[in-house]
């Protein structure tokens, strides 16, 4: 096989590889994207979140305001572009609370929020029990339920549809994917390029290399520099719950504290 050299190469193909991967080729730059497999992409909830976002970090906040303003546009272009509907949503979040303590720390935790970006229009409010029963009537919530903080601009898109686009519109503007080809091996070349090798053993040079959140340890072992990584663990509901909730997406169920 030929090598070929790229401007990018993107190590890992999941939502947020895929659209970093979309945008430079849409800057006109020659981009690869290789994935070992969909664990990521099938895990992600394809949240469009606002609240909570940023805090102590007001420039983060800001960003995240504007990126969920500018989601509709971005929706209506890509399903256009790729004729894949990706059924996003912006009727509003819920992030549910156990407990009146954990209902308090949201309360005081989204009043700082609001609080570093002076000047924003409102957007969450604390519903307290009675107010969410009031919100999804049909609901049946268990006692440790003390209520939920509500985002009015937030919402979802079906990931794996955002993903397919994704990946069709990076094709259609001149980039290129590669699946099964998961990176085992990455090392710095000459003229400040890397050269990687995949499953597939192909290798190829490229400038730059952005691998995924949760391969990073591994690949300041293979080149010359260093990071920090951390693991974040989610939160999972079943079929059965899900479909209670049509119209509101719910981001976190939060979970009593553990024993001591």
């Amino acid at each position: 096989m030929a090598k070929q050299s790229y401007n990018v190469i993107i190590a890992g193909a999941g939502v947020v590889g895929i659209v970093i991967a979309y945008g430079l080729a849409s800057r006109g730059l020659c981009v690869l994207a290789l994935d070992g497999d969909l664990r990521a992409a099938k895990a992600n909830f394809g949240l469009v979140w606002v609240q909570g976002k940023g805090l102590g970090e007001p420039a983060y906040q800001q960003l995240s305001r504007q990126s969920v303003a500018l989601w509709p546009a971005f929706a209506r272009e890509l399903t256009a572009e790729t004729g894949i509907e990706l059924d996003y949503r912006a009727a509003g979040g819920l992030h549910f609370c156990l407990g009146q303590a954990q209902w308090d720390q949201r309360a005081e935790k989204l009043a700082r929020w609001a609080e570093e970006l002076p000047g924003q229009e409102r957007c969450t409010e604390m519903l307290d029990r009675v107010a969410l029963q009031r919100l999804l009537p049909n609901v049946r919530f268990g006692p440790e339920v003390s209520g939920a903080s509500y985002g009015s601009i937030d919402g979802h898109v079906n990931p794996l549809r955002l993903l397919a686009a994704l990946q069709r519109g990076l094709q259609l503007r001149g980039g290129h994917l590669r699946t099964n080809s998961a990176v085992s091996r990455s090392a710095p070349a000459a003229t400040s390029r890397y050269r990687y090798r995949s499953e597939r053993g192909a290798t190829r040079q490229l400038r730059w290399l952005l691998p995924p959140d949760w391969a990073r340890r591994r690949w300041a072992a293979w080149s010359d520099w260093t990071c920090r990584c951390e693991r974040n663990a989610g939160s999972s509901w079943s079929p059965s719950a899900w479909r209670q909730f049509s119209h509101y997406r719910p981001a976190v169920f939060g979970r009593p504290p553990k024993a001591r």
